[in-house]
């Protein structure tokens, strides 16, 4: 489907370099993409508009010259190419705000005032991105299930008291998670299929679905996702009480990969995770990709299954 833009194209005149300081951080709060030092794009949406006009005209105030534009194709670069810079450019503000959310998790010496007052931090810093994020970038899940599980930590919440979940109540049932899947969708697939529901079929959508027969994972409020600083596949292990050894260490590292915090020192399904990024840019279709990785972690649990 073609996209259509909204263009800022502005000049400044010499010696405004608190002006130009000011336009800048805006830029970015906003999450306008730079093409260059003085043209920038945003997605043809309303509040888009609203934003590049209120900038163009802060620029015009200043003494410099400003034009906002509609275009349905800009020079050189193809759709694609845009919608994969804005999902990159949001994508390196979650990856700061999940660095700064795992340091702050560590400090384990603070009140628990002052851990909310974080966690209030975290939360609006994560809005801002959001609100920018407008072809919803990878890590967009990872870090509001993040800030999620610091919230249930707070509140005293666990697993641990939840019953274990019998498989024989999800047969022959539609698992729908999020398109493109990386590691941590790929793996909890597998678990599904071969300790939960033989008979699954995987479906992919951008948000959750209330249907009958339809169950949600790795998806923001979905019916089994991160919980506290676990991934999917380990939620789903609690949940179902899949304790076997191999599938213990398998945890371990589509933990590590999935969300690199390092917390287990596990590195052997990092390059699983970057072939199935591999296999997005490449085109693949969401099905294949789930189907290359569940085969890939397969093989992966074979090797653990022969050696511990």
């Amino acid at each position: 489907m073609a996209h259509t833009w909204i263009l800022l194209l502005y000049t400044f005149p010499r010696g405004r370099a608190r002006e130009r300081m000011d336009l800048w951080r805006k830029l970015r709060r906003f999450g306008c993409l730079g093409l260059n030092t003085s043209a920038y794009v945003l997605p043809d949406i309303p509040a888009c508009h609203e934003r590049l006009d209120w900038l163009a005209k802060q620029v015009q105030d200043a003494g410099g010259e400003a034009t906002v534009s509609r275009v349905s194709l800009i020079e050189g670069i193809t759709d694609e190419t845009i919608i994969s810079r804005f999902r990159s450019q949001a994508d390196a503000q979650y990856a700061s705000l999940l660095k700064g959310l795992r340091n702050a998790t560590k400090k384990t010496e603070r009140s628990a005032r002052a851990r909310e007052a974080a966690l209030r931090k975290f939360r609006r810093w994560f809005n801002e991105i959001r609100d920018a994020d407008y072809f919803e970038a990878d890590h967009r899940h990872d870090a509001d299930a993040a800030i999620a599980g610091w919230e249930q930590s707070l509140r005293g919440e666990s697993l641990k008291g939840l019953p274990v979940l019998k498989p024989d109540d999800f047969q022959k049932r539609t698992w729908v998670t999020r398109p493109r899947p990386e590691i941590d969708r790929c793996a909890s697939a597998w678990l599904i299929r071969r300790f939960v529901d033989r008979s699954a079929k995987f479906l992919f959508a951008s948000k959750r679905t209330e249907r009958p027969k339809v169950i949600t994972f790795d998806m923001l409020e979905g019916d089994f996702t991160h919980e506290g600083d676990r991934c999917t596949f380990e939620t789903l292990c609690q949940r179902f009480g899949v304790r076997q050894k191999p599938i213990l260490e398998l945890a371990q590292m589509i933990h590590d990969a999935d969300l690199e915090d390092s917390k287990f020192g596990r590195v052997e399904a990092v390059g699983i995770d970057l072939m199935l990024k591999g296999l997005a840019r490449m085109g693949k279709s969401d099905s294949e990709i789930l189907e290359r990785g569940i085969e890939a972690i397969e093989a992966l649990h074979a090797v653990l299954s022969k050696t511990l």
